[in-house]
């Protein structure tokens, strides 16, 4: 820890007390409660005291990345397929218009659901940003799991982590690869 001295005698104190390495029972108890209440149990906690903001972010991105994955599903029913013409990117058309092959399938028999399809730009920033959202809630997830390692206690399996991971990227590399 950090240390002051007092004068000339060369004694020194410690600025910060060794109890300040380590989370305070209410930090404790909040992130076992916390997670009783999700219904997880683990064996051990970390008792590192940067653990608990580390968790508290984690806790805020699971939120949002609830959220996120839901906002993906509903941007599935109103972006525009692949094969629809995408030579303008931020004017609205609609689905039959922008969908329509040409030299190909005549406009009578291009038949879609009637559902607006936002524009091709539009798309992309919206899945773009809950793609985001879903990567730093993985990210903080992984944080979270190297103060686990010592105790040798998995807070989520690595394997299901770097799954999510590899999903995450392939769905980024759909939106600027189409």
């Amino acid at each position: 820890p950090l240390r002051s001295s007092t004068g000339s005698g060369g004694v020194t104190e410690p600025l910060l007390s060794q109890t300040d390495e380590v989370m305070t029972m209410h930090e404790r108890g909040a992130w076992s409660l916390h997670e009783a209440m999700k219904g997880r149990f683990v064996a051990e906690y970390p008792q590192d005291k940067p653990a608990w903001p580390v968790y508290v972010s984690y806790v805020r991105y699971v939120w949002w990345y609830n959220y996120a994955v839901g906002g993906l599903l509903i941007l599935a029913f109103f972006e525009t397929p692949l094969w629809c013409d995408t030579g303008t990117w931020w004017s609205y058309e609609s689905s039959q218009k922008r969908c329509t092959v040409s030299n190909m399938a005549p406009s009578k028999e291009v038949f879609m659901s009637g559902v607006p399809v936002l524009p091709m730009g539009v798309s992309v920033l919206v899945e773009s940003g809950l793609y985001a959202l879903v990567l730093l809630k993985l990210i903080f997830e992984m944080r979270l799991e190297r103060f686990f390692k010592p105790l040798k206690v998995d807070y989520r399996p690595p394997f299901e982590i770097r799954f999510d991971l590899f999903m995450a990227f392939l769905g980024l590399a759909d939106v600027f690869f189409f």
